[in-house]
């Protein structure tokens, strides 16, 4: 059996307008001047792959139209920065779709 780790992206987070009037400098959105890192989603639906490199949110209909898999709940839905250990047609469909699975 193979592992997949769906990607992750460096996403920074703006501050809101009040922080901007202030400077950065009156709320909490100052201690995060770092970028965070935001998983991608990675789903198979109809033995077809999300394209890469992912989604950042899928929605509640995507997730549960998903097909029977080794992702999250039973379900071919694999959420980004975690492994997993996939079947051999789950990686034969992450491959084709141009992820990289070891």
């Amino acid at each position: 059996m193979a592992t997949f780790t769906p990607p992750t992206r460096s996403e920074r987070i703006a501050p809101d307008p009040v922080e901007r009037k202030w400077g950065g400098r009156a709320g909490l959105w100052r201690h995060y001047i770092d970028p965070i890192q935001v998983g991608m989603s990675v789903l198979i639906t109809a033995g077809v792959a999300t394209a890469s490199p992912g989604r950042v949110s899928p929605s509640t209909a995507d997730i549960a139209g998903a097909d029977a898999g080794s992702g999250e709940d039973g379900k071919a839905w694999f959420r980004g920065g975690i492994t997993y250990t996939i079947t051999a047609g789950e990686d034969t469909i992450l491959s084709a779709a141009g992820y990289t699975t070891v």
